[in-house]
């Protein structure tokens, strides 16, 4: 049995259900689905609008060692590791 897979309209926020007769469309390798093909217009418009790009995650205590440590040594592991 096959299972109904659900989506979110980017534009309106709404649940869609993947079906053959739904509106879609293909935006950077995705498929994406739409409630009507108003929020697809809307959506054709100015896709990048409807995507918040990723928020750059802060770096820990260890990050910020590490990349001191690569930047002082030049990348090459310290001389009591060789």
């Amino acid at each position: 049995m096959k299972t109904q897979q659900n989506f979110i309209d980017p534009v309106c926020q709404m649940t869609v259900s993947a079906q053959k007769d739904t509106p879609a469309t293909r935006w950077e390798g995705e498929t994406v689905y739409f409630c009507s093909d108003s929020c697809k217009s809307e959506f054709m418009l100015k896709p990048k609008n409807f995507f918040k790009a990723a928020e750059p995650r802060r770096m820990g205590f260890w990050q910020k060692y590490l990349n001191r440590l690569n930047k002082a040594t030049g990348g090459k592991p310290p001389s009591c590791c060789q």
